[in-house]
């Protein structure tokens, strides 16, 4: 019985070598032989042809029945070894080291696809394990299909949680689904699928992080001057590292103002002398490796400190004039009352005294 190793490990070129030189040296072998049995039997003085090997150690120019039946024998040889290792056994076809990121709360699915061979005739058996950030040093088994039956209650912290994605994984379909993801259960999980005399293994790398939080949207204390600088700030308190963050400026607006400096490590935007066609939405995203959230920043139209001086100059001006008017009208009043006090005719008054 040949224990050997699937189709794809196989060197092929050193097969063949390994096999030339298996048929090279046994047709030395035989030709020796025959020429040390020629020797004893016309002496060393006579002079006999050789045998030369062929291609398989076979019978070289003295063809002989024993050097054909040897050489049939050793050409079957090499043609069982080639037919059992290019024999198609047990296979898994998914990849093998695959590392998948996931937010905390989303689902995922672990592929593990397999074929079978006709010299595969043992009972199914396929197992789901992990190693844990939890337990690092141990293997805990998560899923388990033998016998025509699942059991998945085997590791607590994923009970009902996890489950094969088809109805039959008899069928080639070993692959899993995980809900509900928490970040621990970030780990290492293996597919193994068995049917004997077949065994094959792969690995899945899980990742789960904290998506970033939703995001806080400032401006500094400047705002609403003009020729100065205004930065506007944006920030997530949770998530995975590392958090990039992106401005942009909401319709009808296209484009960020021309001087405007981003930093997306900070998550600000700097905008030097800000004015009035720079003012309107800003949006800022925030980033990392599972997701984004966003905040709306309103950027009010800044006064003018001269619209303000002038404002000011107009209502001086008004109260000024608001008070001449005043004054003048009572004025005239008064005088109009003198005028008319004067023209009165007193008629209990006597007449002046004659001189």
């Amino acid at each position: 019985m040949w224990n050997l190793p699937p189709s794809h490990l196989i060197d092929w070129s050193q097969l063949f070598h390994f096999l030339g030189q298996q048929e090279v040296g046994q047709g030395k072998k035989k030709a020796e032989r025959q020429k040390q049995q020629q020797q004893r039997q016309h002496g060393n003085t006579t002079t006999q042809p050789l045998a030369v090997p062929g291609a398989f150690g076979g019978a070289g120019i003295r063809a002989n029945s024993d050097c054909k039946t040897h050489a049939t024998m050793d050409k079957q040889f090499f043609q069982l070894v080639i037919v059992a290792l290019t024999a198609q056994g047990l296979e898994i076809n998914t990849s093998n080291n695959k590392f998948v990121e996931k937010a905390v709360g989303e689902n995922v699915k672990l592929d593990c696809f397999f074929t079978t061979g006709p010299e595969d005739e043992g009972m199914l058996e396929i197992e789901w394990s992990v190693k844990s950030v939890r337990h690092p040093m141990e293997m805990a088994g998560v899923l388990l299909y033998t016998a025509e039956h699942i059991y998945n209650n085997l590791y607590e912290h994923l009970k009902g949680r996890v489950y094969f994605d088809a109805q039959d994984p008899e069928k080639g379909d070993a692959a899993i689904h995980l809900s509900q993801l928490t970040q621990q259960d970030t780990g290492l999980y293996y597919c193994q699928v068995k049917k004997a005399p077949g065994i094959q293994r792969i690995k899945a790398v899980l990742r789960v992080l904290e998506r970033s939080s939703k995001p806080k949207c400032y401006s500094t204390e400047e705002d609403g001057e003009f020729g100065k600088t205004k930065v506007l700030h944006c920030g997530s308190e949770e998530g995975a590292a590392p958090i990039w963050y992106r401005w942009s400026r909401l319709p009808p607006w296209e484009h960020l103002p021309s001087l405007a400096v981003l930093d997306q490590t900070a998550g600000t935007l700097t905008i030097p002398y800000f004015s009035e066609s720079d003012a309107g939405s800003y949006k800022c995203v925030a980033i990392n490796r599972v997701g984004q959230e966003k905040c709306i920043l309103e950027v009010n139209i800044p006064y003018s400190p001269s619209v303000e001086i002038i404002a000011g100059s107009v209502a001086g001006t008004v109260a000024t004039i608001g008070i001449i008017a005043y004054v003048t009208y009572f004025t005239i009043r008064r005088r109009r009352r003198e005028l008319e006090n004067s023209n009165e005719i007193v008629e209990d008054a006597s007449p002046p005294t004659p001189r």
